[in-house]
């Protein structure tokens, strides 16, 4: 007779190979966030040491101690939230009569939006900065702004057309029949419905536009406008770069976006399932 394992060996080469891909994925956040509490010259050590011998929060003190970096901060989330609030607004809109009307050129235009995502962004550099500099707009938030939810408005007509073509259409039909209007269904039926895929378009829409420097660095010039993007890359100096900075920066930028996923996480799982299956 055959013998039977005690342990099925199944789960234990599943938990050993999910341990291994979370140690793969959490050893970068592990350095980052070692290394920005070492004093600058010990980052490079060698032979390395897995933790600070003489930890420091110098680093930390800087980046707060200068009224720079909180106006730096403020514009990253400014300027995300901004482009946020327009992409989803004005995506929702659009996606709706993209989900629920048939309207000549229909066609034509699905595939203009589709087309926008295959254009490389380095490749709309000069348009942009000459369009900026004609309108009076550079070295702005809303340069910044516009740019980015140029982008992220595609995105979220993609994301949301699908998603608002899984909502029965009845639904709606019910609410005209007890005399909503238009904009009233949105607002009260479609809006709750669709908040997963809402939720998830924003939050892809925040990133793009937060960790973005390409065009921050040719939109804006001034001080006062910077992005934290730019604002680590101007640590790197001709002589020395201060990497302790750099890295505390990274590390307190990093915090709201990881709260920002932990909130959304529900939202993001059945947003993108949901969004993805055509009913």
């Amino acid at each position: 007779m055959l013998r039977r394992w005690p342990v099925q060996p199944e789960p234990i080469i599943r938990g050993l190979l999910l341990l291994v891909l979370s140690a793969v994925v959490l050893y970068p956040i592990f350095w980052l966030i070692t290394n920005s509490v070492r004093p600058n010259g010990e980052i490079f050590k060698h032979p390395a040491e897995w933790l600070p011998p003489t930890p420091t929060l110098e680093a930390y003190g800087k980046v707060f101690g200068t009224g720079l970096w909180l106006r730096i901060f403020l514009n990253s989330y400014f300027v995300a939230g901004a482009t946020t609030l327009v992409a989803v607004t004005l995506g929702a809109l659009a996606a709706y009569g993209m989900s629920r009307f048939a309207f000549r050129g229909k066609r034509p235009l699905e595939f203009f939006v589709v087309g926008t995502q295959q254009i490389p962004p380095v490749a709309m550099i000069i348009p942009f900065f000459a369009l900026v500099r004609q309108f009076g707009l550079y070295d702005t938030h809303l340069a910044l702004i516009i740019t980015y939810a140029s982008f992220a408005l595609p995105l979220a007509i993609l994301m949301l057309t699908t998603y608002f073509a899984t909502i029965p259409i009845e639904l709606e039909e019910s609410a005209f029949i007890d005399g909503a209007g238009r904009l009233r269904m949105l607002w009260t039926i479609m809006r709750p419905l669709a908040l997963p895929g809402i939720v998830a378009t924003g939050v892809f829409a925040f990133i793009l536009s937060f960790q973005d420097l390409l065009f921050a660095v040719q939109l804006t010039v001034s001080d006062d406008m910077r992005t934290i993007p730019l604002g680590i890359v101007t640590l790197i100096g001709q002589q020395n770069v201060d990497w302790h900075q750099m890295l505390a920066a990274s590390v307190l930028a990093s915090i709201p976006l990881l709260v920002l996923y932990a909130l959304a996480q529900r939202y993001l799982v059945s947003g993108l399932t949901l969004g993805a299956v055509k009913q």
